[in-house]
């Protein structure tokens, strides 16, 4: 079972993904996050909301 990087929970499956804006803003919130390794859709999905709060 893989380990979300980002949350450290026990995931099925990690997201990789290409989306610049989503991307920069993980790394601007999580500078130790190293893109290849991923993410759990929980976390994409927390992540995306907060573009939404912002914009």
């Amino acid at each position: 079972m893989d380990k979300c990087t980002l949350c450290n929970n026990e995931v099925d499956s990690l997201t990789h993904f290409a989306e610049q804006w989503l991307l920069e803003t993980i790394k601007d919130k999580n500078p130790h996050w190293v893109e290849a390794d991923g993410a759990c859709s929980k976390c994409i999905e927390y992540y995306k909301g907060l573009d939404n709060i912002a914009g």
